[in-house]
């Protein structure tokens, strides 16, 4: 049902759920390593930078996936080739 002056948004991409859990995960590990950095006051640089880099090809992964254009596929060879591995 649709709320009066409200346009709903399209469905997010297939894989929308799987990217949230990823940057999720990501941001839980850069915050363990902000806390023992704080506790123990010595930061391991090494192992934030592989998350901090993570999370950087995380983020260009999503923009990809929702700015892209998709293909147009405009007969049945094409879209059961599309779909072959």
């Amino acid at each position: 049902m649709l709320i009066s002056g409200y346009v709903p948004k399209a469905m997010p991409p297939p894989d929308y759920y799987a990217m949230v859990r990823e940057l999720h995960a990501i941001g839980n590990n850069l915050n363990q390593l902000a806390v023992k950095a704080h506790t123990t006051g010595h930061p391991d640089r090494e192992t934030f930078q592989q998350e901090a880099n993570e999370l950087r090809r995380a983020v260009q992964r999503i923009q990809h996936a929702v700015t892209e254009p998709e293909r147009r596929i405009e007969s049945q060879e094409e879209l059961t080739n599309f779909y072959q591995p």
